[in-house]
């Protein structure tokens, strides 16, 4: 019971420190080029995946 009661607190710790951070997502603009055409039937990486990387 007592080896419990040590290891609550670094499990709680580490989803403190451990959590994801949330950042809000960069509008690729600046990286893609505005001239280039890209097919339509591929998905993007942002519709498939869910959000952009």
């Amino acid at each position: 019971m007592r080896h419990c009661l040590h290891v609550i607190p670094v499990v709680l710790l580490s989803l403190v420190l451990f959590q994801p951070q949330t950042v809000a997502a960069e509008p690729l603009e600046y990286y893609l080029p505005a001239d280039t055409e890209y097919d339509p039937s591929i998905p993007t990486p942002e519709a498939y995946l869910g959000f952009q990387i």
